[in-house]
């Protein structure tokens, strides 16, 4: 199997605050992020911040297959970092790190 490694860099002119919360809430990700089609809840958090939770994403791109993997919330730092491990289609550690520019 081969390892990949995948950055993204997004700029957007928001609040730290409103940017975290838009990421830390994956259910609505399908009302405004395109290539997401679906986000389910497979099992709750096991405590307030999130640890523990697990949900199941589908993602449909620009090539002509869907990709689903199930993501289960490892970290939470409020508004700075969510990491967590996706297994299924798609194998591995994801983290999103929020930070503020001039």
């Amino acid at each position: 199997m081969a390892d990949y490694s995948f950055v993204t860099v997004w700029r957007l002119e928001a609040p730290i605050e409103r940017v975290y919360q838009a990421i830390h809430d994956s259910l609505a990700w399908p009302d405004w992020w395109p290539t997401v089609k679906s986000v389910e809840e497979v099992r709750p958090a096991t405590d307030r911040g999130g640890i523990g939770t697990v949900r199941r994403y589908t993602f449909k791109g620009s090539l002509p297959y869907t990709l689903s993997f199930d993501m289960t919330v490892e970290r939470v730092e409020p508004p700075t970092v969510l990491a967590g491990r996706a297994t299924g289609e798609l194998e591995g550690t994801g983290v999103w790190t929020i930070h503020e520019e001039d």
